[in-house]
Protein backbone atom coordinates (compact mmCIF):
# COMPACT_ATOMS: atom_id res chain seq x y z
CA UNK A 1 0.00 0.00 0.00
CA UNK A 2 1.49 3.39 -1.44
CA UNK A 3 2.65 6.04 1.69
CA UNK A 4 -0.09 8.42 0.13
CA UNK A 5 -3.30 6.23 0.43
CA UNK A 6 -1.99 5.15 4.02
CA UNK A 7 -2.00 8.80 4.26
CA UNK A 8 -6.07 9.11 3.03
CA UNK A 9 -7.14 6.26 5.06
CA UNK A 10 -5.77 7.95 8.05
CA UNK A 11 -7.22 10.88 7.47
CA UNK A 12 -10.76 9.20 6.95
CA UNK A 13 -10.52 7.96 10.25
CA UNK A 14 -9.93 10.57 11.98
CA UNK A 15 -12.74 12.30 9.94
CA UNK A 16 -15.08 9.66 11.66
CA UNK A 17 -13.46 9.27 15.31
CA UNK A 18 -15.27 11.98 16.23
CA UNK A 19 -18.75 10.96 16.06
CA UNK A 20 -20.48 8.04 16.36
CA UNK A 21 -21.61 5.85 12.76
CA UNK A 22 -25.16 7.45 13.36
CA UNK A 23 -23.78 10.75 13.81
CA UNK A 24 -21.73 11.05 10.84
CA UNK A 25 -25.00 9.21 8.33
CA UNK A 26 -27.39 11.26 10.23
CA UNK A 27 -25.43 14.67 9.00
CA UNK A 28 -26.35 14.21 5.50
CA UNK A 29 -29.82 14.10 5.40
CA UNK A 30 -31.02 17.70 6.20
CA UNK A 31 -34.54 16.38 6.74
CA UNK A 32 -35.30 13.21 8.30
CA UNK A 33 -38.87 13.50 8.72
CA UNK A 34 -42.14 14.57 6.49
CA UNK A 35 -45.79 14.91 7.43
CA UNK A 36 -47.68 15.05 3.90
CA UNK A 37 -50.72 16.18 6.08
CA UNK A 38 -54.81 15.45 5.33
CA UNK A 39 -54.53 14.28 1.35
CA UNK A 40 -57.61 13.44 -0.77
CA UNK A 41 -57.79 9.77 -1.79
CA UNK A 42 -55.66 9.53 -4.97
CA UNK A 43 -53.68 12.34 -5.02
CA UNK A 44 -50.12 12.35 -5.92
CA UNK A 45 -48.04 12.15 -2.83
CA UNK A 46 -44.37 12.02 -3.22
CA UNK A 47 -41.19 13.55 -1.09
CA UNK A 48 -37.85 13.49 -1.49
CA UNK A 49 -35.26 13.48 1.47
CA UNK A 50 -32.51 14.89 0.16
CA UNK A 51 -28.61 13.81 1.00
CA UNK A 52 -25.54 15.85 0.40
CA UNK A 53 -21.86 14.17 0.89
CA UNK A 54 -19.91 16.77 2.97
CA UNK A 55 -16.66 14.17 3.09
CA UNK A 56 -13.84 13.62 1.42
CA UNK A 57 -14.71 10.06 0.76
CA UNK A 58 -17.29 8.12 -1.69
CA UNK A 59 -20.68 7.25 0.16
CA UNK A 60 -22.56 4.26 -0.58
CA UNK A 61 -26.30 3.57 -0.12
CA UNK A 62 -26.45 -0.48 0.26
CA UNK A 63 -30.44 -0.61 0.85
CA UNK A 64 -33.69 1.04 1.62
CA UNK A 65 -36.79 -0.62 3.79
CA UNK A 66 -39.78 0.69 4.99
CA UNK A 67 -42.25 -0.17 7.69
CA UNK A 68 -45.61 0.27 5.77
CA UNK A 69 -46.65 -0.76 1.98
CA UNK A 70 -48.20 2.71 2.65
CA UNK A 71 -44.58 4.16 1.33
CA UNK A 72 -42.50 2.78 -1.31
CA UNK A 73 -39.00 4.36 -0.98
CA UNK A 74 -36.44 4.34 -4.15
CA UNK A 75 -33.10 5.61 -3.82
CA UNK A 76 -32.35 8.16 -6.41
CA UNK A 77 -28.23 7.16 -6.55
CA UNK A 78 -27.07 4.60 -4.75
CA UNK A 79 -23.07 6.18 -4.69
CA UNK A 80 -22.12 10.15 -3.92
CA UNK A 81 -19.09 11.69 -4.15
CA UNK A 82 -18.02 14.17 -2.28
CA UNK A 83 -20.53 17.48 -2.46
CA UNK A 84 -23.01 15.25 -4.60
CA UNK A 85 -26.18 15.41 -4.03
CA UNK A 86 -28.76 12.34 -4.41
CA UNK A 87 -31.62 11.64 -2.61
CA UNK A 88 -34.51 8.99 -1.19
CA UNK A 89 -37.88 9.44 -3.12
CA UNK A 90 -40.82 8.56 -0.59
CA UNK A 91 -44.32 7.56 -2.65
CA UNK A 92 -47.23 7.94 -0.35
CA UNK A 93 -49.74 5.45 -1.53
CA UNK A 94 -53.09 7.31 -1.65
CA UNK A 95 -54.53 5.37 -3.75
CA UNK A 96 -54.70 2.09 -2.23
CA UNK A 97 -54.47 3.19 1.83
CA UNK A 98 -56.88 5.12 3.86
CA UNK A 99 -56.48 7.66 7.31
CA UNK A 100 -53.73 7.91 9.19
CA UNK A 101 -51.03 6.23 8.07
CA UNK A 102 -47.39 5.93 9.16
CA UNK A 103 -43.92 4.74 8.01
CA UNK A 104 -40.24 4.40 8.87
CA UNK A 105 -38.03 4.33 6.16
CA UNK A 106 -34.32 3.06 7.12
CA UNK A 107 -31.56 3.84 5.12
CA UNK A 108 -28.27 1.39 5.27
CA UNK A 109 -25.16 2.55 4.41
CA UNK A 110 -22.04 0.53 3.65
CA UNK A 111 -19.56 2.87 2.68
CA UNK A 112 -17.20 4.56 4.15
CA UNK A 113 -18.34 2.25 6.78
CA UNK A 114 -22.00 0.66 7.80
CA UNK A 115 -24.59 3.01 9.46
CA UNK A 116 -28.68 3.36 9.52
CA UNK A 117 -30.69 6.22 9.21
CA UNK A 118 -34.37 6.52 9.97
CA UNK A 119 -37.13 8.80 7.79
CA UNK A 120 -40.37 9.04 8.90
CA UNK A 121 -43.21 9.73 7.07
CA UNK A 122 -47.05 10.61 8.05
CA UNK A 123 -50.45 12.11 6.61
CA UNK A 124 -53.94 11.18 6.52
CA UNK A 125 -55.17 9.80 3.68
CA UNK A 126 -59.22 11.48 3.01
CA UNK A 127 -61.68 8.90 1.32
CA UNK A 128 -65.04 11.55 0.91
CA UNK A 129 -62.75 13.99 -1.77
CA UNK A 130 -61.42 13.08 -4.75
CA UNK A 131 -59.13 15.10 -7.06
CA UNK A 132 -59.19 15.02 -10.79
CA UNK A 133 -56.32 14.28 -11.77
CA UNK A 134 -53.87 13.59 -8.41
CA UNK A 135 -51.82 16.72 -8.87
CA UNK A 136 -51.25 20.26 -10.93
CA UNK A 137 -48.05 19.01 -12.98
CA UNK A 138 -47.09 21.78 -15.52
CA UNK A 139 -44.27 19.41 -17.05
CA UNK A 140 -41.17 20.81 -19.15
CA UNK A 141 -42.34 24.38 -19.90
CA UNK A 142 -40.03 26.77 -22.11
CA UNK A 143 -39.18 29.87 -20.29
CA UNK A 144 -41.25 32.69 -21.60
CA UNK A 145 -44.64 30.57 -21.96
CA UNK A 146 -48.03 30.71 -20.19
CA UNK A 147 -49.40 27.39 -19.49
CA UNK A 148 -52.94 26.51 -17.72
CA UNK A 149 -53.95 23.56 -15.70
CA UNK A 150 -56.83 22.30 -14.35
CA UNK A 151 -58.04 19.88 -11.22
CA UNK A 152 -61.67 19.37 -10.55
CA UNK A 153 -62.11 18.45 -6.78
CA UNK A 154 -64.83 17.22 -5.57
CA UNK A 155 -66.46 16.37 -2.01
CA UNK A 156 -68.60 12.91 -1.04
CA UNK A 157 -69.15 13.73 2.19
CA UNK A 158 -72.64 14.54 4.20
CA UNK A 159 -72.38 17.86 5.32
CA UNK A 160 -72.52 21.57 2.77
CA UNK A 161 -69.06 21.40 2.47
CA UNK A 162 -67.21 24.99 0.79
CA UNK A 163 -63.75 25.43 -0.22
CA UNK A 164 -63.24 29.12 0.90
CA UNK A 165 -59.28 29.46 -0.46
CA UNK A 166 -56.46 28.22 -1.72
CA UNK A 167 -53.11 29.25 -0.19
CA UNK A 168 -49.28 28.65 -0.19
CA UNK A 169 -49.05 29.23 -4.30
CA UNK A 170 -45.62 30.43 -5.81
CA UNK A 171 -45.53 34.15 -6.55
CA UNK A 172 -45.18 32.80 -10.35
CA UNK A 173 -48.66 30.83 -10.17
CA UNK A 174 -52.03 32.06 -10.22
CA UNK A 175 -55.09 30.47 -8.90
CA UNK A 176 -58.72 30.67 -9.17
CA UNK A 177 -61.40 28.64 -7.77
CA UNK A 178 -64.48 28.35 -10.04
CA UNK A 179 -67.53 25.94 -8.21
CA UNK A 180 -68.79 23.22 -10.57
CA UNK A 181 -72.27 22.29 -11.69
CA UNK A 182 -71.43 18.92 -11.35
CA UNK A 183 -73.65 16.67 -9.67
CA UNK A 184 -71.43 16.02 -6.83
CA UNK A 185 -70.87 19.50 -5.53
CA UNK A 186 -67.22 20.06 -5.98
CA UNK A 187 -64.74 23.12 -7.00
CA UNK A 188 -62.48 23.48 -10.19
CA UNK A 189 -59.01 24.81 -9.05
CA UNK A 190 -57.30 26.55 -12.26
CA UNK A 191 -53.53 27.58 -12.08
CA UNK A 192 -51.53 29.43 -14.45
CA UNK A 193 -47.73 29.45 -14.46
CA UNK A 194 -46.16 32.81 -15.51
CA UNK A 195 -44.44 34.09 -18.21
CA UNK A 196 -41.66 35.22 -16.06
CA UNK A 197 -41.88 32.32 -14.29
CA UNK A 198 -38.13 31.80 -12.82
CA UNK A 199 -35.81 29.21 -14.93
CA UNK A 200 -35.70 25.53 -12.85
CA UNK A 201 -37.89 22.63 -11.39
CA UNK A 202 -39.99 23.46 -8.78
CA UNK A 203 -42.18 21.59 -6.09
CA UNK A 204 -44.84 23.23 -3.69
CA UNK A 205 -48.32 21.96 -1.80
CA UNK A 206 -51.10 24.46 -2.43
CA UNK A 207 -52.76 24.04 1.17
CA UNK A 208 -56.73 23.86 -0.01
CA UNK A 209 -58.90 25.82 3.21
CA UNK A 210 -62.43 24.45 3.91
CA UNK A 211 -65.09 24.68 5.94
CA UNK A 212 -64.64 20.61 7.34
CA UNK A 213 -64.94 20.68 10.91
CA UNK A 214 -63.01 17.23 11.02
CA UNK A 215 -59.43 18.89 9.13
CA UNK A 216 -59.90 22.50 6.95
CA UNK A 217 -57.26 21.78 5.39
CA UNK A 218 -56.03 19.36 2.23
CA UNK A 219 -52.85 19.64 0.54
CA UNK A 220 -52.33 19.43 -3.29
CA UNK A 221 -48.78 19.08 -4.95
CA UNK A 222 -47.79 21.54 -7.50
CA UNK A 223 -44.65 21.01 -9.40
CA UNK A 224 -42.87 21.63 -13.01
CA UNK A 225 -39.70 22.70 -14.91
CA UNK A 226 -39.06 26.15 -16.74
CA UNK A 227 -36.44 25.40 -19.05
CA UNK A 228 -33.68 27.98 -19.71
CA UNK A 229 -33.21 28.89 -23.20
CA UNK A 230 -29.43 27.74 -22.09
CA UNK A 231 -28.82 24.21 -20.20
CA UNK A 232 -25.31 23.32 -18.82
CA UNK A 233 -24.73 19.64 -18.00
CA UNK A 234 -23.94 18.81 -15.42
CA UNK A 235 -25.43 21.69 -13.76
CA UNK A 236 -22.95 21.08 -11.06
CA UNK A 237 -19.03 20.20 -11.46
CA UNK A 238 -17.32 18.59 -8.78
CA UNK A 239 -13.41 18.66 -10.09
CA UNK A 240 -12.66 15.78 -7.14
CA UNK A 241 -10.59 15.52 -4.15
CA UNK A 242 -6.97 17.03 -5.30
CA UNK A 243 -3.87 17.39 -3.60
CA UNK A 244 -2.43 21.03 -3.44
CA UNK A 245 -0.96 23.09 -6.68
CA UNK A 246 -2.88 19.91 -8.69
CA UNK A 247 -4.47 20.92 -11.76
CA UNK A 248 -7.27 19.11 -13.02
CA UNK A 249 -9.43 20.01 -16.06
CA UNK A 250 -13.20 18.61 -16.95
CA UNK A 251 -16.02 19.85 -19.40
CA UNK A 252 -19.41 20.96 -19.36
CA UNK A 253 -21.82 20.40 -22.54
CA UNK A 254 -23.86 23.68 -23.13
CA UNK A 255 -27.05 23.46 -25.08
CA UNK A 256 -29.63 25.62 -26.81
CA UNK A 257 -32.32 24.98 -29.18
CA UNK A 258 -31.00 27.67 -31.75
CA UNK A 259 -27.52 28.49 -32.51
CA UNK A 260 -25.12 30.76 -30.00
CA UNK A 261 -22.19 32.03 -29.04
CA UNK A 262 -20.47 32.02 -25.98
CA UNK A 263 -19.24 35.60 -25.57
CA UNK A 264 -17.39 35.31 -22.27
CA UNK A 265 -17.29 33.20 -19.32
CA UNK A 266 -16.98 34.57 -15.28
CA UNK A 267 -15.33 34.74 -13.37
CA UNK A 268 -12.27 35.41 -15.33
CA UNK A 269 -9.75 35.69 -12.42
CA UNK A 270 -9.13 33.02 -9.67
CA UNK A 271 -8.87 29.02 -9.77
CA UNK A 272 -10.73 28.14 -12.88
CA UNK A 273 -9.66 28.78 -16.66
CA UNK A 274 -11.73 27.92 -19.41
CA UNK A 275 -11.88 26.88 -22.97
CA UNK A 276 -14.40 27.38 -25.12
CA UNK A 277 -15.00 28.39 -29.03
CA UNK A 278 -16.49 31.38 -29.97
CA UNK A 279 -18.47 30.00 -33.31
CA UNK A 280 -21.96 29.85 -33.11
CA UNK A 281 -23.52 26.36 -32.96
CA UNK A 282 -26.60 24.34 -30.85
CA UNK A 283 -24.21 23.08 -28.75
CA UNK A 284 -20.50 23.88 -27.20
CA UNK A 285 -17.97 21.88 -24.99
CA UNK A 286 -16.23 23.89 -22.58
CA UNK A 287 -13.57 23.04 -21.02
CA UNK A 288 -12.56 23.63 -17.45
CA UNK A 289 -9.05 23.94 -16.02
CA UNK A 290 -8.71 24.21 -11.92
CA UNK A 291 -4.91 24.50 -10.37
CA UNK A 292 -5.56 23.36 -6.42
CA UNK A 293 -4.04 26.08 -3.93
CA UNK A 294 -1.08 25.12 -1.35
CA UNK A 295 -3.72 24.26 1.95
CA UNK A 296 -6.79 22.35 2.72
CA UNK A 297 -9.92 23.91 1.57
CA UNK A 298 -13.32 23.25 0.11
CA UNK A 299 -13.58 25.49 -2.97
CA UNK A 300 -16.91 26.47 -4.90
CA UNK A 301 -17.59 28.95 -7.14
CA UNK A 302 -20.37 30.01 -9.51
CA UNK A 303 -19.29 30.09 -13.01
CA UNK A 304 -21.35 31.93 -15.60
CA UNK A 305 -21.73 31.42 -18.94
CA UNK A 306 -22.82 34.05 -20.83
CA UNK A 307 -24.26 34.55 -24.39
CA UNK A 308 -25.35 36.01 -27.26
CA UNK A 309 -29.14 35.15 -27.40
CA UNK A 310 -31.46 37.74 -26.63
CA UNK A 311 -29.64 40.43 -25.47
CA UNK A 312 -27.14 38.24 -23.29
CA UNK A 313 -28.76 35.16 -21.71
CA UNK A 314 -26.66 33.28 -19.51
CA UNK A 315 -26.41 30.36 -17.55
CA UNK A 316 -24.80 29.02 -14.62
CA UNK A 317 -22.49 26.46 -12.74
CA UNK A 318 -21.27 25.73 -9.89
CA UNK A 319 -18.19 24.57 -9.58
CA UNK A 320 -16.42 23.12 -6.81
CA UNK A 321 -13.37 20.78 -5.34
CA UNK A 322 -11.89 19.15 -1.93
CA UNK A 323 -8.23 20.09 -1.60
CA UNK A 324 -6.58 18.15 0.88
CA UNK A 325 -3.03 19.28 2.16
CA UNK A 326 -2.37 15.69 4.12
CA UNK A 327 -2.84 14.07 0.38
CA UNK A 328 0.92 15.67 -0.31
CA UNK A 329 2.94 15.26 2.36
CA UNK A 330 5.44 12.82 2.51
Amino acid sequence: MSRQLILILAALISLFSDASAQDWANKVFPVRNHDFGSVARNTKAEFVFEIENPYAVDLHIASVRTSCGCTTPKILKDTLTTYEKGGILAVYHTEAFSGSRHATLTVIFDKPQYAEVQLNIKGNIRTDFEIKPGSIMFGAVDSGQEVEKRVLIQYRGTQNWQLAEVRGAPSFVDVQVLPTDQPVPGYEVIARLKKDAPFGFFQDHLTLVTNDSASSHLQLRIDGRVVPPVTLSPAALFMGVVQPNQVVTKKIVVRSKQPFRILSIEPREGAFEYVFSDKAKKLHMVSITFTAGEKTAKVVETIKIVTDLDGGVSATCQASAAVIESVARK
